[in-house]
């Protein structure tokens, strides 16, 4: 986090405990989202999903997340910015339309494959099966 922080990144929002810890990021120093950064002690587990988050996972419709288009102002800056900061992993930046910077695409892995290309959106994010 120190290099987070030597770039003049903000943490609005941290939490250590034995088995994860997390950070968010504030978006005003990183554009387009508020970013979290985790990382679980043991691969695989996941604290935020509570006690009993494993009996309810299933993979039967989407395996992974692919990608994630964020939509800004200036794509060509927020794509620097997030690359300064090692963050951009399979990122796009997109053109903002009417939403402003944002989350605007989540792609996911379909475990079926015959649902890709199936879409939906929520609150204004799509969510694309590929």
């Amino acid at each position: 986090m120190s290099a987070l922080t030597d770039l003049g990144v903000r943490t609005v929002w941290s939490m250590d405990l034995p088995t994860i810890r997390g950070r968010h990021l504030h978006p005003r120093d990183v554009g387009g989202a508020i970013v979290s950064l985790d990382q679980p002690t043991t691969p695989g587990d996941w604290e935020w999903g509570g006690p009993t988050w494993t009996t309810a996972k299933a993979a039967t419709v989407v395996s992974a997340i692919a990608s994630v288009s964020i939509s800004a102002e200036d794509p060509v800056a927020m794509r620097a910015r997030w690359s300064e900061l090692g963050i951009n992993t399979q990122v796009e930046f997109i053109a903002a339309g009417d939403r402003g910077d944002g989350l605007d695409v989540v792609d996911l892995v379909a475990t079926d494959r015959s649902r890709v290309g199936e879409e939906m959106d929520l609150v204004g994010v799509r969510f694309r099966l590929v």
